[in-house]
């Protein structure tokens, strides 16, 4: 049995000038015990109002969401059995760090003893137990932040809610924070849906993914099955530090079969058993490319506009036919300011509904995986 199930979750909002404003349209969750779930999507997306409706802030319009098989009923978010932890750490100015972390035990009257013997070793755990009497203003924003999360675990939650609380820190504090959260999680077995915009967190938290676009439900699964199988245009351009490359193009029958076009000139036999005249979207990766050194049937010229260093590699940002590309190749001296690129895997997609209908498929048709 599940430890949370959302079934058809849909929750809109009336706005004064917009009207009615769809937020959620027939979310579907299970969640184990244990078991991470990372919601992603750009801004605009619901995926704080996911996050507000599992814990009882807002109320759904339609759904059900069930915790270890009974329904939940609208009500008192103290009664649910979870922990959210916000962007914003949200601790009470006027109260020190050990008084803002043990707010949840007090609400519940238990002993100054028992706050403590809860208490000392999670703020240990987290590091801040010397900071324990100062207030939230005298503290860095990653000790305010530990504070977060100790006032948020100390309750010792089935389930830990998390709205985007790394955005506010700098790269080398959130590694260290979610290396140190999945720790605790690993110790303490709690389940955690969290909630990001950063494709790199997503596909870094393990677990489970969910991609939202507009309050729908676009694709579910595994970080490498999203990332290596999307489901459409939109998962595939979504994920990547430049996502995918596109480029529109056309199927004909030649002598030997169906190809896909880009012009007169360029295209590739995929033996994907398409049919001829067919609207498409080739898409490629920017490391799934291959760089020739002269001109090919099967190979774009790209005219090189810039080179941006990442160490032991470099990416390009290169153009043809006027469509900017992204590809990404070794830190070696550019000779020319056109180069070839082929590439090494395809995906193919529908133009008109932006469905994935093939890939990843290598030149001559040959299925990856």
């Amino acid at each position: 049995m599940a430890l949370l199930e959302i079934v058809q979750l849909s929750k809109a909002f009336f706005h004064a000038r917009s009207g009615r404003t769809s937020a959620l349209s027939d979310i579907s969750l299970k969640l184990n015990s244990g078991e991470t779930w990372t919601v992603v999507g750009p801004s605009g997306s619901g995926k704080t109002t996911l996050l507000r409706l599992i814990s009882g802030l807002e109320t759904a319009d339609s759904g059900e969401i069930f915790w270890n098989g009974e329904k939940l009923k609208p009500g008192d978010p103290a009664l649910r059995p979870c922990s959210f932890m916000l962007q914003d750490p949200a601790l009470f100015p006027h109260l020190t760090l050990q008084e803002n972390i043990a707010l949840p035990l007090r609400a519940r009257n238990c002993s100054k003893n028992q706050i403590l013997e809860k208490l000392t070793p999670l703020a240990a755990r987290l590091g801040i137990s010397d900071k324990l009497s100062r207030l939230p203003h005298e503290t860095s924003g990653g000790e305010q932040q530990r504070t977060s999360l100790a006032r948020a675990l100390i309750r010792e939650p089935a389930l830990l809610l998390l709205d985007e609380p790394l955005s506010n820190l700098e790269p080398s504090l959130r590694r260290e924070f979610r290396e140190l959260l999945f720790e605790i999680q690993e110790i303490r077995r709690f389940a955690m849906i969290s909630v990001t915009h950063d494709h790199k967190e997503a596909l870094g938290n393990g677990g489970k993914l969910m991609v939202l676009k507009a309050g729908r439900m676009e694709q579910s699964g595994v970080a490498e099955e999203i990332y290596g199988s999307p489901k459409n245009r939109f998962v595939a351009g979504f994920f990547g530090e430049f996502g995918m490359n596109f480029l529109d193009c056309k199927t004909m029958r030649l002598a030997d079969g169906i190809h896909v076009r880009l012009s007169d000139e360029i295209g590739w036999n995929l033996r994907a058993g398409l049919a001829p005249h067919m609207d498409l979207v080739l898409g490629f990766r920017p490391e799934a490319v291959r760089f020739l050194a002269s001109p090919s049937s099967d190979a774009i010229p790209c005219t090189v506009l810039r080179r941006e260093f990442l160490g032991s590699r470099e990416m390009l940002r290169v153009c043809w036919n006027q469509e900017m590309l992204h590809v990404e190749r070794p830190l070696v001296p550019l000779s020319a300011p056109v180069i070839w690129i082929a590439p090494k895997e395809f995906y193919l997609f529908d133009r008109a509904t932006g469905l994935r209908i093939h890939g990843p498929l290598e030149a001559g048709g040959i299925k990856k995986g």
